[in-house]
């Protein structure tokens, strides 16, 4: 599923991620909440995707 999707958002928290979805994500953010701040605020998902 990951893989099919559009945007691939992967979360590194405390307990860590798993290696295989690092390398297939296009953003890393830290926390569920970041992830979707950036769903929120369209510009810095694009200033995210430019770097």
């Amino acid at each position: 599923m990951f893989d099919a999707a559009a945007l691939r958002v992967a979360v590194l928290e405390r307990e860590g991620l798993c290696p295989a979805l690092l390398s297939h994500a296009d953003v890393l953010v830290a926390s569920p909440l970041d992830a979707l701040d950036l769903l929120l605020k369209p510009n810095r998902l694009r200033a995210t995707l430019r770097s």
